[in-house]
């Protein structure tokens, strides 16, 4: 359907994901007096980062965008960014 209405177009098979990478620090060691307990104060915080990745799966091609979250706005930066040519790319052989 895609070649009857466009013919001289160039059709490209990718695949798309998105994994999210982050970081939950958490203190361990608190000083205190011998004998009493130590009271330790934390405050959870969170540092993500996402990354969207795209393969080539005939050529092995993979490229990947780094992005602070994941929502259909920065999903549709990532495909501009994919289509013009600025993410993170490998050549893999598999």
């Amino acid at each position: 359907m895609i070649r009857r209405h466009h013919p001289d177009a160039k059709l490209e098979l990718w695949a798309q994901d998105e994994a999210r990478l982050g970081l939950v620090p958490v203190l361990r060691r608190v000083w205190a007096e011998k004998g009493k307990r130590p009271i330790a104060v934390n405050q959870r915080h969170y540092e993500w980062l996402y990354v969207y990745g795209f393969v080539h799966p005939t050529s092995g091609r993979v490229e990947w965008l780094l992005l602070p979250s994941v929502d259909t706005d920065l999903f549709q930066i990532a495909l501009k960014q994919r289509h013009s040519g600025w993410c993170g790319s490998i050549q893999s052989s598999f």
